[in-house]
């Protein structure tokens, strides 16, 4: 009996610590480190123009090019467009996509998205 109350003890432990490093935080929506994304995949342009947007506390669309770590396929389009990119047009390694300031931080933790720059804004029909 007492090494069955042992056993029990360290399986509700393992669980107890399980859910507090996985569930819990992923519950919470844990996600992408903003900042290091900034420094490690926006451009300086497109940095510039998410923080004027973040301090003003605005949401905004914004045009994006990208560059991906290979040719983007089938399952690498539908993950930025499940990131929140729209009008996405593919060139290679490389596309161009309208994303929300919200957004682009999904679009940039792609683990296939290399770079991101601030796209050309679309000249609309007058």
């Amino acid at each position: 009996m007492n090494n069955f109350l042992q056993q029990a003890s360290c399986i509700f432990n393992t669980l107890l610590v399980f859910a507090f490093l996985v569930l819990i935080p992923g519950l919470y929506g844990c996600g992408p480190d903003k900042e290091l994304l900034k420094e490690t995949k926006f451009s300086s342009a497109l940095r510039q123009r998410v923080t004027v947007l973040e301090q003003a506390d605005t949401v905004a669309q914004i045009p994006i090019k990208g560059t991906c770590s290979a040719k983007i396929d089938g399952i690498m389009y539908q993950g930025i467009v499940g990131a929140g990119g729209e009008n996405v047009i593919m060139d290679g390694d490389r596309f161009t996509a309208d994303v929300s300031s919200d957004d682009v931080f999904e679009v940039a933790n792609l683990e296939f998205v290399v770079q991101l720059e601030l796209g050309q804004k679309k000249k609309g029909k007058k």
